[in-house]
């Protein structure tokens, strides 16, 4: 749903519904009304949710199976953390979570780094990466 998509970014970002409503130029109860399901955003906010978050209005919108970040702003470090992220997370897939222990710790310090400099993750990310950490810990 979108207002859920929407409230998810929102929290993530360490916004609360009057402070993003200040950021677009609304009330607070337009917000919480998108969070609620009652309306939804206008194109114009949608957009401006999308930059504001860096996300596409696909994400937002709930459009397609695939999940796009904006990424433009990371250094060529993070962009490459960014990267063996993704590539374990694809390997992981086509088989088991199971590290070794060099990846293990590879993927933490990737992970951790990506996460204390204020890179947002998509929430599936973010979880396929704490269950591949986990699942390597049993």
């Amino acid at each position: 749903m979108i207002g859920e998509r929407i409230q998810e970014l929102r929290e993530a970002s360490g916004l609360t519904q009057t402070a993003l409503a200040k950021k677009l130029g609304l009330s607070r109860s337009a917000i919480n009304a998108w969070e609620m399901g009652i309306s939804v955003p206008s194109t114009r906010y949608v957009v401006e949710l999308a930059q504001l978050f860096r996300v596409s209005a696909d994400y937002i919108l709930e459009i397609g199976h695939s999940e796009t970040i904006d990424i433009s702003f990371l250094d060529y470090e993070d962009k490459e953390l960014v990267y063996g992220l993704l590539r374990h997370f694809q390997r992981s897939r086509q088989g088991s979570m199971r590290l070794d222990r060099k990846e293990q710790a590879q993927l933490r310090a990737d992970y951790t780094a990506l996460c204390s400099g204020g890179v947002h993750l998509p929430d599936s990310l973010r979880r396929l990466a704490e269950r591949a950490l986990e699942e390597s810990e049993e």
